[in-house]
């Protein structure tokens, strides 16, 4: 189904169910992401190894668990795939007729006044 950047409300059925205390997976899988870096950073600051490191590593861990449990991954890749797609799109008008450079000029024969009435 091809869409315009109209967003459709989905069908009940699409809704996930609660695994862990009302949480779905996507909740679950995200909270084990933030705990992880949350972890490995501090892991990195008691070992005394270079902050770089721990930055490194909080990119590396928190921004996709969290864009995945949140489910801003299903709307980033119909963004993109929006974005990326060349498409060409037909609209109905009431004029076919092709635009031309002085299109506003007055044709030749056609006169403001109606020569019957004169």
């Amino acid at each position: 189904m091809n869409k315009l950047g109209s967003e459709f409300f989905k069908p009940i059925d699409g809704f996930e169910r609660g695994v862990v205390g009302g949480a779905t997976w996507r909740q679950v899988l995200m909270m084990l992401g933030i705990f992880l870096g949350a972890g490995l950073s501090t892991l990195i600051i008691v070992l005394g190894l270079p902050d770089i490191l721990m930055y490194v590593m909080l990119l590396v861990t928190i921004p996709p668990s969290a864009i995945y449990g949140l489910k801003k991954d299903e709307t980033l890749k119909e963004l993109l795939r929006f974005k990326l797609t060349q498409q060409e799109r037909s609209y109905m008008t009431d004029n076919e007729m092709e635009e031309n450079r002085g299109n506003f000029t007055q044709a030749k024969g056609v006169h403001e006044w109606n020569d019957e009435t004169l």
